[in-house]
């Protein structure tokens, strides 16, 4: 399970089923911007795309973009990070400056 960032077109190389999220992305014609971000969940038989509309309310906040301050706000056993196997995935949200942002990462 990955989550595609706004601007974000594919999974980086490296990540576990890459090649594969990366070909659905390209055969959908999955295009990124600044005002979407996506959930992609990999199954053994097909490969998922949730996408989302980025609001005032409700964001994403990349891994990339954790602040200490954010860290202390997450679940005891939570780990920050893009992508993750669909057995330890999980998302937490946070609450900041009167927007709520969702993480993704592993626990």
């Amino acid at each position: 399970m990955c989550a595609l960032y706004p601007y974000q077109p594919y999974v980086a190389e490296g990540v576990p089923e890459s090649v594969r999220i990366n070909a659905h992305l390209k055969s959908t014609g999955y295009t990124p911007d600044e005002s979407r971000w996506a959930i992609v969940v990999v199954e053994p038989e097909a490969v998922y795309i949730s996408k989302f509309k980025r609001s005032e309310k409700l964001d994403i906040l990349a891994s990339h973009e954790i602040q200490p301050e954010h860290k202390s706000k997450f679940a005891e056993g939570f780990e920050s990070a893009n992508c993750s196997s669909i057995q330890k995935a999980a998302i937490t949200k946070i609450k900041q400056l009167e927007r709520t942002y969702l993480v993704m990462g592993a626990a």
